[in-house]
């Protein structure tokens, strides 16, 4: 199985869960679902995670879209996602 990395700017314009909502929803979103089933995102603790997760169904839920939720991670428990 291969995996990538991507890191993407989202600049400094606009509060930072709601521009990344947004690129996800753009990167990952159709009419009808956003499937972030194979995303792993990294944060820098659980509060931010769960506001995360909490903006993207607030965002799902007004779009019509079905929210398929993607791996949030600390980075605290970060390694052990990488051990085989």
């Amino acid at each position: 199985m291969t995996t990538s990395i991507t890191r993407v700017f989202l600049g400094w314009d606009r509060p930072l869960l709601e521009t990344a909502v947004s690129w996800f929803q753009e990167r990952y979103g159709s009419a009808s679902e956003l499937d972030l089933s194979r995303v792993s995102i990294v944060v820098t603790g659980r509060r931010v995670g769960r506001r995360l997760l909490e903006i993207l169904v607030l965002t799902s839920e007004s779009s019509g879209r079905r929210l398929v939720p993607p791996r949030i991670e600390t980075l605290g428990a970060l390694p052990e996602t990488l051990y085989p």
